[in-house]
């Protein structure tokens, strides 16, 4: 992904006007047993409980699509959850990406995590392939949370429940992803190697 198209997309969105939705909760990558979209899906109603305005996107497509959509009818939310599909272009990722408050990482991790923060956006995150230790823990960012679905309710409460920390969190989150994982980084590593 290049997140400096991410980045300057989602800039160019807040200087015309469009603000994040509030409590709108983004998931972005595949939709496979390994990342645990059900496990988002089956926290949600505790932060409906909580925020009975949350709603909740998915952006991929994969092997858990049908089970997931199946779930949320059987939860019933089917109201409060959007399945976008597949996008791979990243100015249409971050158009979507910028409507949201928070991203959160309910299993492995991947490209999804690096868009959503070149989009400004805190993370929700739990032990995946290492990534979000490096980019994450290391540096104090995200809430954690302990692979449970009770956890995960209760890190998505607790990071809505204060707005201010929302908005610096996603800053830093920002800034670190544009200055370490960019393009021109890519390529001085590789030369170096």
């Amino acid at each position: 992904i290049d997140t400096s198209i991410l980045n300057r997309t989602y800039h160019e969105l807040r200087a015309s006007g469009q603000e994040a939705v509030p409590n709108k909760i983004i998931y972005a990558g595949r939709l496979s047993s390994g990342k645990k979209p059900r496990r988002l899906i089956e926290a949600f109603p505790q932060v409906l409980k909580a925020f009975p305005d949350a709603t909740l996107d998915f952006i991929g497509e994969g092997s858990e699509e049908k089970p997931s959509k199946e779930l949320t009818g059987q939860l019933g939310i089917t109201d409060k959850v959007t399945f976008h599909g597949p996008i791979y272009r990243d100015k249409q990722m971050a158009e979507i990406l910028s409507t949201a408050f928070l991203y959160v990482m309910p299993g492995l991790g991947g490209l999804g995590f690096n868009s959503a923060m070149a989009c400004g956006l805190p993370i929700v995150y739990t032990d995946a392939d290492g990534t979000e230790i490096d980019m994450l823990t290391k540096n104090g960012l995200g809430w954690y949370f302990n692979g449970t679905v009770n956890d995960l309710a209760k890190q998505i409460i607790a990071a809505l429940s204060n707005t201010e920390q929302l908005q610096i969190t996603g800053q830093k989150m920002e800034q670190l992803i544009i200055n370490k994982c960019n393009i021109p980084n890519m390529i001085a590593t590789y030369l170096n190697a």
